[in-house]
């Protein structure tokens, strides 16, 4: 197991005794943020300012702006099913390939914004943002990018999870949210406008609903399924598949409808104009009730 720390370096813990390595046996630097051992037990290091490193058969290659990272702050790594590594850093994503230069993807085709650590999911690889939102890359190289215009419950993630059961589970300064795959897919195939997402907070059991997050890894499946979420009470450990789920719609019930801050009266029918940017609806607490359990 390898432990990246803020100042002393990188750290191994094998046969109830840690190592330790630090800049003068090859890093970059001791402010190691994130940490990557691929599938041919090459080590990837990421560090806060001074690019990235990679040892092979003992040796270390260093990896900065000038070896085609778009940034030298490296947040983390994705080793994907062809071998390929994906670098999130301060500026954008980069992508290894055995044999290549790194390559930089360009702002017409990446992410627009800063690149957090990337998924570990399955197919098409989703890359969680600063901002904003999510973006999920396409077969042709282009991302297509989700926000909470299409449903996500907020923009700024922290990470992005795949429970393996078929949702991606996305944290963030205001607690956890799930988005099933079913309506994500439907949403990008274009047969459905927004996707959906499930919030967990406090009152699920969570003790803070702000986690934490930003660098590699800020939560983990385990082997049992079950998500490992770090927040500012400590973990949260959330199984998804003993989530108690309500399959029944709540009625529909409107008390209250302001247009532009005004009432409107809701003894007949109602239209509201698509010009109409500014309204809101206030619906009573039962309509949003949840099964015991």
């Amino acid at each position: 197991m390898w432990l990246g720390t803020a100042g002393l370096g990188l750290f191994r813990y094998r046969d109830g005794r840690f190592d330790q390595l630090r800049a003068r046996d090859g890093l970059p630097s001791d402010f190691v943020v994130a940490v990557l051992e691929d599938r041919r037990g090459r080590l990837w290091v990421g560090t806060a300012g001074m690019g990235a490193a990679v040892r092979e058969k003992g040796a270390w290659r260093k990896l900065g702006i000038a070896d085609g990272l778009p940034d030298n702050y490296v947040v983390g790594f994705l080793e994907d099913r062809r071998g390929l590594v994906w670098i999130a850093t301060g500026g954008g994503l980069a992508v290894w390939e055995e044999g290549q230069p790194v390559r930089a993807l360009a702002p017409a085709t990446a992410c627009p914004t800063r690149a957090s650590s990337p998924s570990r999911g399955r197919g098409r690889q989703p890359v969680d943002l600063h901002q904003p939102g999510l973006a999920r890359r396409l077969p042709d190289g282009r991302f297509q990018s989700w926000t909470s215009r299409e449903g996500l419950f907020q923009d700024a993630l922290l990470r992005v999870l795949d429970d393996g059961r078929g949702s991606l589970w996305m944290t963030n300064a205001r607690g956890s949210s799930a988005c099933r795959s079913r309506s994500s897919s439907r949403w990008a195939e274009g047969r459905r406008r927004r996707v959906s997402s499930e919030v967990l907070g406090r009152a699920d059991g969570m003790r803070s609903a702000e986690c934490n997050g930003g660098l590699q890894d800020a939560g983990v499946v385990a082997r049992d399924g079950r998500l490992w979420l770090p927040t500012v009470r400590g973990l949260a450990v959330v199984d998804p598949a003993g989530l108690p789920r309500n399959a029944l719609p709540p009625p529909v019930v409107v008390e209250e409808l302001l247009v532009d801050g005004q009432g409107v009266d809701l003894s007949g029918e109602v239209v509201v104009r698509r010009a109409d940017d500014d309204w809101s609806c206030a619906t009573p607490a039962s309509a949003c009730a949840c099964p015991p359990g």
